[in-house]
């Protein structure tokens, strides 16, 4: 289907050449003549492209305004020609005929006052007659009316018509008139109108009487607004504080902070406790009651010295059995798999978590440089892994277990030897918690 192009205008250079006049602005009823311009398609040319040209006829018009911006208007317009509809058929058997078409359409005035050049939009709904054929079609366009006098003035129009039937088509439509007031006229014009008392910022009160004319106010202070002078929107007659800035639901105060903490009441969860936004208002929580606050306590829900971080000290006994398990822990060659003999150690290290639910632990794997570093790596973290998973199994909770890999990084004994390198092929067990010595 052919693309529709729509016609764009542009109207430049209006200006206003009517000052020091009254006018009242509803266009009163009008008769014009207009000299139209209409641009049709034509049947296909030699190269097999449809092609448009132009067409001159005259129109009648009848247009009365229903408001000061709104009018509606109707156009009778005739012109000879060999009329062609969508489908590139003649409908005047290759004969130039009298196309008739007829429109009724409202206009909309761009300006707010009439002035010698106003400029209008306007849409409506046409119909044309031609050789026994009728059509439907929506013009759309831009004009503007030139004012000549109070009853007289010249209409430009130009439209793009949108066919709406087969028997029509696509065109564009151009027209110049003349156009008379008929009738009597209720435009009158009054030149030496008393002067209108000048307010220049539209609040009710004339310049002359405004100690504020360019600001809009109330008549109470002279035209000027009434004083707000802390600027919180919130007028000062009916500011509590009218020196603080507030809000209207504080009668212009500011939203009370009880505590002092700098959080409002409004959202402060603990209003005469001073806190912090973190927490809605409200201090950092101690869970356990140790006297550490949950955000420094590394065992939040057990109480311990602050020492120790907030969790319990450990004993020598239990320190013992961790580091006897890391120390026993066995793997196949090259490879993550737990031997048996690893499991002994293990499993004290299993009895030890279940008896005491505060401890922690990190397992940390490495290796000897032996291979590629990026293998060591990944064999390191699966050791780790699998001695977690191990402790897992055995009813040890997963949130108490961190498994971390560090590839050939950490060396604790020269890699050159093999004595060297066993030592550097490690598990390490390390508490989560800081401990002290005790019983």
């Amino acid at each position: 289907m052919k693309k529709i192009q729509i016609l764009s205008f542009l109207f430049s250079g209006f200006s206003t050449l009517v000052s020091g006049q009254s006018f009242q602005t509803i266009q009163p009823a009008a008769l014009g003549v207009h000299f139209l311009y209409a641009v049709y398609k034509n049947p296909y040319n030699s190269e097999g492209k449809d092609y448009k040209s132009g067409v001159a006829g005259l129109a009648v018009s009848y247009q009365k305004g229903i408001s000061n911006k709104i009018e509606l208007s109707t156009t009778v317009s005739g012109s000879l020609l060999d009329f062609f509809n969508k489908k590139n058929i003649s409908l005047g058997n290759n004969e130039k005929l009298l196309l008739l078409e007829w429109d009724v359409s409202t206009r909309y005035k761009l300006l707010k006052t009439k002035k010698t050049v106003e400029p209008f939009i306007q849409a409506g709904l046409g119909g044309s007659y031609y050789n026994n054929y009728l059509g439907l079609y929506f013009p759309i366009g831009l004009g503007c009316q030139i004012n000549i006098s109070s009853s007289s003035f010249i209409l430009i129009n130009l439209q793009h018509r949108f066919a709406l039937t087969t028997n029509q088509d696509n065109h564009y439509y151009f027209s110049l008139g003349f156009a008379g007031i008929v009738g009597k006229s209720n435009s009158k014009i009054s030149k030496n109108l008393p002067a209108t008392p000048k307010d220049t910022d539209g609040d009710g009160i004339v310049d002359l009487e405004d100690a504020c004319p360019t600001i809009p106010g109330v008549a109470h202070y002279h035209g000027c607004p009434v004083p707000d002078r802390d600027g919180d929107g919130i007028n000062d007659e009916k500011d509590s504080c009218p020196d603080v800035p507030g809000i209207l639901r504080y009668k212009g105060c500011p939203i009370p902070d009880r505590d002092g903490d700098g959080i409002n009441d409004e959202i402060d969860h603990c209003p005469d406790t001073p806190g912090i936004l973190k927490y809605q208002g409200c201090p950092i929580p101690d869970r356990d009651g140790d006297g550490l606050n949950d955000e420094e306590d590394a065992c939040p829900d057990v109480p311990g010295p602050i020492s120790n971080r907030g969790c319990p000290l450990l004993t020598e006994e239990s320190i013992k059995k961790i580091k006897k398990a890391a120390e026993n822990c066995f793997f196949e060659t090259g490879k993550y798999t737990l031997l048996p003999k690893s499991f002994a150690s293990l499993n004290e290290v299993v009895v030890l978590l279940k008896n005491d639910s505060t401890i922690l632990l990190n397992i940390e794997g490495y290796t000897d440089n032996v291979g590629k570093p990026k293998d060591n790596q990944i064999l390191s973290e699966n050791r780790a892994r699998s001695v977690m998973i191990y402790l897992i199994s055995n009813g040890v909770s997963a949130p108490r277990l961190h498994a971390q890999g560090f590839g050939q990084s950490n060396p604790v004994a020269d890699n050159k030897s093999a004595k060297g390198r066993a030592k550097n092929r490690r598990v390490e067990i390390k508490f989560k918690t800081i401990f002290t010595s005790g019983t």
